[in-house]
Formats: C-alpha cells, structure tokens, sequence
C-alpha cells in the first residue's frame, strides 16, 4: 500500500530543498524532541526543514550584512553557488568570524524555534 505524504506547513520544494539530517534544524528538533515535546513524524519533517530555512535565510542575511562594507554583499548574494558564497565570504571575512556568524544564528534560530513551540 502506497502512501503519500502531505505537507501542511511546508512545500514539497522546501521539503527537496531544505530536509537533510545533518543540519541545524535537525539538532534543534532533536533537542526539542529530547526535551520533551510531542511531534508526530510528519510535524517532525516540517519542523527540521522550517528550522533549515529559518537558519539559512538567517545565516545569507548576516553574512550578506558583513560584506557591506567590503562591497562585496551582492556578489554573496547574487553568486549562484553555494560553493562561489561560501569561498567569497570565507575570503573575504575569515574563518573565524564565519564560525562566530554561525554560532550567532543558531542561537538565534534556537530561541525563535523554542518561542514558537
């Protein structure tokens, strides 16, 4: 018997675009779920590709707003590539501060992803 699933919050383009296990929303659900809180699978999905889309959206924006006074934020943007963005903003910011960007915004993702539980 065949079933197919049915999003309720999401697209199935978000869905191809933003579900993948090894990820932020990923670790936030998890916690979610290890603290306690009652999904069932199919708002399990959802939740891990709105937290991916969340943190990405978050992530491009904050980078984006680092490179402004390099000039360099519309080629961030406007790249195509993830690979082209990320050596760009690597580059041009450094390790470093793309770790601290990241931390930044996942803690930021976590406290709207708790918020709105």
């Amino acid at each position: 018997m065949n079933k197919t699933l049915e999003f309720q919050l999401i697209s199935v383009d978000d869905f191809n675009a933003f579900f993948c296990l090894d990820s932020p929303g990923y670790y936030l659900v998890r916690g979610a779920l290890l603290d306690g809180e009652d999904l069932d699978p199919l708002h399990t999905l959802e939740s891990v590709c709105l937290a991916n889309k969340l943190y990405t959206m978050q992530f491009n924006n904050h980078v984006a707003t680092e490179l402004l006074p390099y000039g360099k934020a519309g080629e961030y943007l406007e790249s195509g590539s993830d690979t082209a963005a990320a050596e760009l903003a690597l580059a041009t910011l450094g390790q470093d501060r793309i770790c601290q960007i990241a931390r930044e915004v996942m803690s930021n993702v976590r406290r709207e992803v708790l918020a709105a539980a």
